[in-house]
């Protein structure tokens, strides 16, 4: 989950623990986080490209996945957005980018990281409804479904994050050097006082952000490869008796079975930190937060979950060939570096 705490908010007067706090700032946030973010924006473009483009890449489960890559998409320009805005002195920010920063930035960054948390929760259900049950519940299996599906999943996210309009403020103040007017957002300390805002809202944020879908990939996820497997060993035991069409339907649930897990590794390696964080923040004491070590913690974990967002189409060219013939099927131009067969032939000196 995206905040905007500083060190100074964090350390106060210990200059010493502040210095070496700037330094893991400086080394996560302005030398691994934009790798991490021109890296995933990259990967994310042409992750859309190839399942929004590709024949072999359809289905109602693709559906899924093509919108939680516009989401994660979506999550790294905005970061990216909010890292060139911090990079401008205090004094020279325009008071529209401030209030932006001070009542839009959370509001839509923590939307699309919930959308797209969301959405990996839904493809794991779909798939073990798939898989698990495909009689009982294959009128669910539409593409119009996973439309009404999408659209829930946006209306919930944007309304969970509405308060983050309130919890921020534009303060206005006067340089004593120059003695030019500049704005900065503040604490909303009124806001934040309330019962409602400090202890409930946040439980229901991480629910959504990452115990609901951590559930989700944790239960569903065993049942679905076992019934995979149970259903690969029946059909080499019907080999000879398979139609063209279970032949398809059989390659199409292989490829959605390997994204699936794809999807599965990459969101529980990045974002359980950040349900680990949750459950350390509401439990343990204000001055154990404010240490080294938890802040350390706190910026690994905010970093990964950044790598989440990036890092489902290199997961995915890895592990997959499928999506990899796609992608050489939809992007041939990335490919035309490698010598074809007939060009060495023809510079294959002919002697005389």
């Amino acid at each position: 989950m995206e905040n905007m705490t500083e060190t100074s908010d964090i350390f106060g007067g210990d200059e010493a623990g502040k210095e070496a706090a700037d330094r893991v700032d400086f080394i996560v946030n302005s030398v691994m986080l934009p790798i991490v973010l021109v890296v995933g924006i990259s990967g994310d473009v042409l992750n859309i490209i190839v399942l929004w483009k590709s024949d072999k890449l359809r289905g109602t489960s693709y559906t899924y996945l093509r919108w939680m890559s516009i989401t994660d998409l979506a999550v790294l320009i905005v970061k990216s957005v909010q890292v060139t805005f911090t990079r401008f002195p205090v004094e020279s920010r325009p008071l529209s980018t401030v209030r932006f920063y001070a009542h839009g930035y959370l509001l839509l960054i923590n939307s699309f990281v919930c959308m797209s948390s969301l959405l990996v929760a839904v493809v794991s259900i779909e798939r073990y409804l798939s898989i698990c049950h495909p009689l009982r519940f294959q009128f669910l299996h539409t593409k119009k479904t996973a439309r009404i599906a999408i659209g829930a999943i946006v209306i919930v996210s944007v309304i969970i994050h509405i308060p983050h309009t309130f919890d921020r403020y534009v303060a206005k103040h006067v340089s004593q050097t120059t003695n030019a007017t500049y704005y900065t957002r503040e604490w909303n300390q009124s806001v934040r006082n309330i019962v409602i805002y400090a202890y409930v809202w946040p439980v229901v944020q991480q629910f959504f952000y990452s115990f609901l879908p951590i559930v989700c990939l944790l239960c569903l996820n065993p049942p679905i490869i076992l019934a995979h497997r149970r259903s690969l060993a029946q059909r080499r035991r019907m080999q000879a008796k398979q139609t063209n069409d279970a032949a398809r339907h059989a390659r199409e649930q292989r490829r959605m079975l390997v994204m699936l897990l794809c999807v599965s590794v990459v969101f529980l390696v990045c974002m359980t930190p950040q349900a680990i964080l949750a459950i350390l923040i509401s439990s343990v004491s204000v001055s154990a937060i404010n240490t080294l070590a938890f802040f350390m913690f706190r910026q690994i974990a905010n970093l990964l979950e950044k790598i989440n967002f990036a890092a489902n189409f290199y997961a995915y060219s890895l592990a997959s060939g499928a999506f990899r013939t796609s992608f050489r099927e939809v992007l041939p131009c990335c490919f035309r570096w490698r010598v074809q067969p007939e060009s060495l032939s023809d510079r294959t000196p002919t002697g005389g």
